[in-house]
Parts: C-alpha cells; structure tokens; sequence
C-alpha cells in the first residue's frame, strides 16, 4: 500500500514564486515537492527570508518559520534548509529525504562548470528543453577564469555531451536546423560516425538539401553513414505514420463491412499511394 500524505499547514491565498523552477507554491507540500524535483536549481528561492515570511503570514506555520530564520542567519547552508524543510511537514518519506541530501552533497562537491552541467541534464531530462538550452549555452559560453575552468578546459567527451544534449533539445523541440549547428559541434570535438549521422539526420528534417549536398562534398562521409542517415529517416516516418495507418485502416476496415465497395477500393489506392510518396522520400539520396 502507498503512503498516506497529510498536508501540513493551510493553503496560501497568495502564492511564493520559486524561481529557478518557475511555479507558485501554495502549501508546504508543493515546497516539498518542488525541493524533489528541481532540488538545486531553486537555490536562491529557498535560501531567502521571503520564503520564510511566506510560511509563518501565509502558511501559519510560526515554528517552522522561525527555525529557518535561525538556519539563514547562522550560514547553515542549502543543504540545512532542505532538510529543515523537508522534515517539516509529511510529503517525502525518509528515504526520498535522504536520497535529495546525498544529491546536495555531490552537487557541492562539483566544480562549478561540472554543476551547471548536472543541471543543464536534469531539465533536459524533464523535458525543460529550453530552460536546458539556456543552460547548456551558459556552459558553452563560460571562459576560464582564476578560479575555475571555461568550457575549453572540459574533457572531449564533455564538450561532446553538452554539444550533442543542446542539439537534442532543439531537435525535440522541432526546431532541426539550429539542432544541426549543434551536432556538428560535437562531430568537430569528438569526430565519431554517431555524430555524423546525428548531423546529417538533423540537416534532413530541417529539409536543408542545398546543405546537405556541400556538407556530403565537404566532409566526404561513409556511404554506410548515408545509409545510417536513410534508414533513420524511414524508420522515424514509419513510427510517425504508424497511429494514422491504425485508424486509417479501420475506417477501411468499417467501409468494407458496410457494403461500401467503391469507396473501399478508393481509399486503398489512396493509402498506398501515401505509403509510396513515403519510401521514396525516405530513401532519396542525401547527395
């Protein structure tokens, strides 16, 4: 059986803005909540003696307010204020509290370059594609300084990562042709065949053919990379076509059973019709 969760405090008539994760809290169950999902990206919301007024004025929870004031004037740190706050009221169990601590812990144990990174990841893998984005370019955009490393002192499979993760946001957000800028960046750090094929793939669906041919000429890649780069594109359009058919082969399906013959046969040329102009787009030459 599930854990029951009780609330903790009433519900605020006016929200707290937790930026960094870009939602209003009500309760201190959705605090909570958010402390799970976005963990350090909400940093400065949390650390802040806003948070605090919001819980003891909106929330009614005086005690809980007043121990986190004493938390951000002693220095006590995020990973004290998580715990505090986490502690404070029934949502996450003390596995979950535990395993968000352990997160913090590593977190602040990273460089500062390796942390943005980690959290270019998390939204990414949230699907925050551009919150992601923005993330991933401020890594790219981060020169060395005295104190810390810029994105040139990273490893090659790092670049690489950041590259490729940045271009796979675009892609997911249809956007093919700034996708592409990317994969070819990480093709220039780490010139693997996946690369290539992830750049030819995005030049593709962006139907940037005019690139496609210099790049083809420029780059004089495989012919099994071509080939990799067609079956992609057949395979992707069979997934996209896939629901479609279903449906459009019952409606076949009902106009049969129906008695209505002409129109049957109408649509059948139709479908294979579509299912042609399909495979030859899908495997058209990219040169």
């Amino acid at each position: 059986m599930g854990r029951l969760i009780i609330c903790t405090g009433k519900r605020a008539k006016n929200p707290y803005y937790l930026s960094g994760a870009g939602i209003n809290v009500y309760s201190l169950d959705e605090i909570a909540f958010a402390i799970l999902r976005y963990k350090t990206r909400i940093t400065t919301a949390l650390m802040s003696s806003a948070l605090a007024d919001f819980i003891e004025n909106e929330l009614e929870l005086p005690q809980v307010a007043v121990r986190m004031r004493g938390l951000l004037s002693s220095n006590a740190g995020f990973r004290n204020v998580v715990s505090h706050l986490l502690n404070s009221c029934n949502y996450a169990d003390k596995e979950k509290i535990k395993q968000v601590l352990a997160y913090i812990d590593k977190f602040y144990n990273m460089k500062p370059l390796e942390r943005e990174v980690l959290e270019a990841d998390e939204a990414a893998e949230e699907k925050n594609y551009e919150e992601a984005i923005n993330l991933y370019k401020r890594v790219i955009n981060t020169e060395k300084t005295f104190s810390s490393n810029g994105f040139d002192n990273l490893d090659e499979d790092s670049r690489t990562k950041v590259y490729n993760n940045a271009g796979v946001c675009y892609a997911m957000m249809g956007s093919f042709a700034r996708a592409s800028k990317y994969f070819r960046k990480a093709y220039e750090v780490c010139g693997t065949d996946e690369a290539l094929i992830q750049y030819f793939m995005a030049l593709k669906l962006a139907g940037d053919d005019k690139e496609i041919d210099s790049q083809v000429k420029l780059l004089n890649p495989k012919e099994s990379i071509l080939k990799a780069v067609r079956d992609l594109i057949y395979r992707s359009n069979a997934d996209a076509e896939n629901s479609s058919l279903y449906i459009h082969a019952l409606s076949l399906e009902k106009q049969y059973e129906d008695g209505d013959y002409a129109g049957y046969e109408k649509e059948c040329n139709k479908l294979f019709e579509s299912l042609k102009s399909n495979y030859k787009k899908a495997n058209a030459p990219l040169n």
